[in-house]
């Protein structure tokens, strides 16, 4: 169900003083004296200059609400860098700093109590992120609310987020997608994008991968890198658009020279593998080593792989150990399994059981089937670890549940063991 708007809350047989028509019937403009007036009725009167304060109670009218939301603009900008750079925090505002981002928060409140939607929008960003502000996320949803009502796109987008993830109101995915609608229609790109993944997962709208397909595109054709590269992803499997490699990878690459990791990453994969591109195992490694100085796991990994089988580089055991450290270390499973083995193995390192065990455990964590299979062999046989048959058979069973025939065909052999050695028991 739609909530109540502002407008609806108020009065409908309240008067506006000026005009005398119903509050109900206009955007409300509530004065610092708490009198409640048609905003443009307050504006009319400025405009002409027949008045000057309250019609009611004669106290002095503020500032327009565009100057006064201006004039802290300028000031909150001003912190923004401050934070940006480093010499100052949200956290640990200086005296000076709160009283600035108090005053800061009494204009955007002046201002937004005139009904000024871009206002309204900035103190629903203060109150949702803290900034300036004790963080109220309902207060934050309130004052997104009344901007998002008065068109403001933005708004309309940051309403979307707080119903979808239920911020400062109860989670509700069918409005989450009609305020993302919403601005979508107005042309954001971020809202676009969105409303192309809500279309996919069928969150707040019936699952439908064309309109999916339609909104990742028009996000896309505004040079949002997202967009372009979920575009891509479509392309290439065939979702939602005829599938088309060429294409596929024509989205990957705007997006992944907008510096977008993930596509940089799926770039390299098909240069590697010939997707839409030719072949280039050189161009692949360009791409990794893009993807990898944003830190991005998978191509860390990828690299130590190219290293090791000679692709696009020359082949270096060194430099294979490191690219796969650097991807382990960010937790990347099948990094850190294969760290082990090269532990294990005495490749390109000196073999080290107990760093094998380690970082075969992590990935065992992790959920990763292999480095349970191969952690539960190291306990049956005392490798690394203390020899414990209990734990070895509950890592061996646990990877075979997940279907690793290796675990699965030695759970068989350890149970013929034990029962070889119950009977030689038995005797």
């Amino acid at each position: 169900m739609e909530p109540v708007t502002e407008t609806e809350k108020i009065d409908s047989f309240s008067e506006c003083p000026i005009c005398l028509d119903f509050l109900s019937q206009g955007t409300l403009c509530t004065l610092p004296c708490r009198h409640e007036f048609h905003r443009e009725c307050v504006e009319e009167l400025r405009k002409h200059g027949v008045l000057q304060a309250c019609p009611l109670c004669r106290a002095a009218l503020p500032d327009g609400p565009e100057k006064i939301f201006e004039d802290a603009t300028r000031m909150y900008v001003s912190m923004r860098r401050k934070v940006g750079s480093g010499k100052a925090s949200w956290h640990t505002l200086t005296t000076s700093q709160k009283k600035l981002m108090t005053e800061v928060v009494v204009m955007y409140t002046t201002a937004a109590n005139q009904g000024h939607a871009l206002a309204q929008g900035s103190l629903g960003v203060l109150y949702n992120y803290g900034e300036g502000v004790s963080r109220d996320f309902e207060e934050a949803a309130r004052w997104t609310q009344k901007a998002a009502e008065q068109e403001n796109v933005e708004s309309q987008f940051n309403l979307g987020v707080l119903y979808s993830n239920g911020t400062g109101v109860s989670q509700d995915l069918e409005l989450a997608a009609r305020w993302t609608r919403k601005a979508a229609d107005q042309g954001l790109s971020n809202a676009q994008n969105a409303l192309a993944f809500m279309y996919r997962d069928g969150k707040g709208v019936p699952q439908d991968y064309k309109k999916g397909a339609k909104w990742a595109r028009k996000a896309a054709d505004q040079g949002h890198a997202n967009a372009q590269f979920f575009l891509g992803i479509l392309y290439r499997d065939g979702i939602g658009v005829s599938q088309d490699h060429a294409k596929a990878a024509q989205w990957t690459h705007k997006a992944a020279d907008l510096e977008f990791a993930d596509a940089q990453f799926n770039l390299s994969v098909m240069y590697r593998d010939g997707i839409g591109v030719s072949r280039d195992f050189k161009e692949a490694v360009r791409w990794l080593r893009k993807a990898a100085d944003q830190q991005f796991a998978d191509a860390l990994y990828s690299l130590g792989i190219m290293y090791r089988d000679g692709l696009g580089v020359p082949q270096d055991l060194k430099k294979m150990l490191r690219w796969f450290l650097k991807a382990a270390e960010q937790g990347h499973a099948e990094a850190q399994f294969n760290l082990g083995v090269m532990y294990r193995d005495g490749i390109g390192v000196s073999q080290d059981l107990k760093k094998m065990v380690q970082w075969v455990r992590k990935a065992a964590d992790q959920g990763c089937s292999q480095a349970q299979y191969t952690l539960g062999l190291s306990y049956l046989k005392g490798e690394g670890v203390s020899e414990d048959h209990k734990e070895g058979t509950r890592l061996i069973q646990k990877a075979a549940d997940q279907g690793n025939a290796n675990a699965q065909q030695a759970l068989v052999m350890v149970s013929q063991h034990a029962q070889l050695l119950g009977k030689f028991q038995n005797r």
